[in-house]
């Protein structure tokens, strides 16, 4: 008969690939399904190191899931495997990197045959029988024989009767229906119409084995009666069907729409002190264009989307910061201050040297959007928002604030280039506001006690996406402006900043710790 491997051992631990369960000494040890998958995989790839996002795909696949939860799974998975406090006894911890398992595995091949792992808790069936000294010995060698597998155990209890007195004792074997049939027909047989066990005939030894079977399952004839003739246990089966079909019914719905997914941008890993600033893709959302700043010195980068490539832009000793792609992708302009004051370039995306728009007057100087048309930029100072006429280098100021008193920030253009999306103090917290810029009219968008920020638009003009504090912690958050109930899109224990929008508004990229992820599909779900 063919051979396969059922079983890992390591220590005195035993993994059952084909009950899916872990063994320590002989007893289950509960894990939930995810980090029992996690072990499994840890164990098939022990001889390599395996690096978080990985580890992601292997146990949670195409779902929405934070690192968060992957810790949370090593960490139960360690508790039950008994590690000590630094935890490096089986799994070990590479820093920013991933984990490895190096505990010894021994793989146990074990025969193609049906087992089944249970332990007999429930009910108690005592079996009599006149002892002879054939059925003493076909019972000590059963003991025997399944002493020797280490991985079920089983329990039944024997009682004895002998003439003058009366003995009791436990043997571990295997509770399978033939197993039970050849103990008690070990000895001498009965004819058909002949008590063969102390008064207990071939139809109660019929009922017997039935009711060995039913214990098999944790039930009795008795419980499965009750259970049945019990009206809550109908109104609990009714309430779970119709569970059941409104979960197959809402998958059903939903089949044809994409999966949201959360994937790492590059191999950005930023260090303390370094951040970025708010990134643009290019308009056929295949690059994105960002900054990074470090102590105080900050340069140009354009990063693919969809591989780790990306080419410096910049790279002197000037602070070049809020870049921005052109409408037609072949050019990029950003803000740099040479002067000691902040100055206007553009730069050819692919190679050329950057040549100066003009000197812009305040200080915090952001670059927001380029007009469709090419003929205009639109940038943030001092609280409100100005567009420089690039043929002419005028500006011009659109929101007029008072600057003593505003504390107005964050703007974000409609790409109809109609409204204009921002922050603004509201008592204690940022609240967010949309101004219409052909009537100047300002309607309030939040009013809640959580404080918002980073506030973008999506390419349709009716739905934003911001930061918003939920329990200490910024999460991102979608606002359909025709619908007054916004959608929380993450739930990490760090702060989820969101950084830019892609032109077809299916992606977002946003800034966790020190590395940069996107989020995909997230309108669909």
């Amino acid at each position: 008969m063919s051979q396969r491997t059922h079983f890992y051992q390591f220590g005195k631990f035993i993994v059952d690939l084909q009950n899916q369960c872990l063994l320590c000494e002989g007893r289950i040890v509960p894990l939930p399904a995810r980090v029992f998958h996690l072990l499994i995989a840890l164990i098939n790839n022990r001889d390599r190191l395996i690096n978080r996002d990985e580890l992601l795909n292997m146990v949670w696949g195409d779902a929405l899931v934070e690192d968060g939860n992957l810790t949370q799974a090593i960490s139960i998975l360690r508790k039950a495997l008994q590690e000590n406090e630094n935890g490096e006894s089986c799994i070990k911890t590479i820093p920013k990197r991933g984990y490895r398992f190096i505990a010894e595995v021994i793989e146990v091949p074990v025969k193609d045959e049906p087992v089944v792992i249970e332990r007999l808790t429930h009910a108690r069936r005592v079996i009599t029988h006149t002892a002879t000294s054939h059925t003493d010995e076909a019972v000590e060698q059963r003991n025997e024989d399944n002493l020797s597998s280490p991985f079920y155990e089983r329990l039944l209890v024997i009682e004895k009767k002998e003439s003058d007195y009366k003995e009791t004792s436990s043997l571990i074997i295997a509770p399978y229906e033939s197993d039970l049939r050849n103990l008690l027909n070990a000895g001498p047989q009965p004819d058909n119409n002949k008590l063969i066990q102390n008064g207990t005939s071939e139809k109660q030894e019929s009922i017997l084995l039935q009711e060995a079977r039913n214990t098999e399952n944790g039930l009795s004839d008795k419980h499965i009666t009750k259970r049945w003739q019990n009206p809550l246990f109908y109104t609990l089966m009714v309430f779970l069907m119709i569970g059941i079909s409104s979960v197959l019914l809402f998958h059903f719905l939903r089949i044809e729409k994409p999966h949201t997914r959360v994937l790492p941008v590059g191999n950005w890993q930023t260090e303390a002190g370094e951040y970025f600033n708010r990134i643009t893709f290019s308009p056929d959302g295949r690059l994105m264009v960002l900054a990074t700043t470090k102590n105080n010195q900050s340069d140009i980068f354009i990063q693919s989307v969809s591989s780790d490539s990306f080419i410096q832009v910049t790279n002197d000793e000037w602070q070049d910061y809020s870049p921005i792609w052109s409408p037609d992708g072949q050019e990029v302009a950003y803000i740099s201050y040479r002067t000691g004051a902040p100055s206007l370039w553009v730069v050819p995306a692919f190679g050329g040297s950057p040549r100066p728009l003009g000197t812009l007057d305040g200080e915090n100087c952001q670059l927001r959007s380029w007009s469709k048309d090419g003929s205009k930029l639109y940038f943030e100072s001092r609280h409100n928002l100005f567009t420089l006429d690039i043929s002419s280098g005028k500006t011009k100021c659109l929101t007029c604030y008072s600057e003593g008193n505003s504390t107005a920030n964050d703007y974000s253009v409609s790409l109809d280039e109609s409204h204009i999306l921002f922050t603004n103090l509201n008592q204690d917290h940022m609240e967010l506001y949309v101004r219409t810029l052909t009537d100047n009219s300002t309607n309030k968008i939040t009013n809640d006690a959580a404080a918002e920020s980073n506030a973008l638009w999506l390419p349709d003009g009716n739905t934003i996406v911001y930061n918003s504090v939920r329990d200490k912690v910024k999460q991102i958050f979608l606002h359909d402006l025709t619908n007054d109930s916004p959608r929380q899109l993450t739930f990490s224990h760090e702060d989820s900043l969101l950084l830019g929008v892609s032109p077809d508004g299916n992606r977002l990229v946003y800034q966790k710790s020190n590395s940069l992820y996107l989020l995909e599909n997230f309108k669909f779900n």
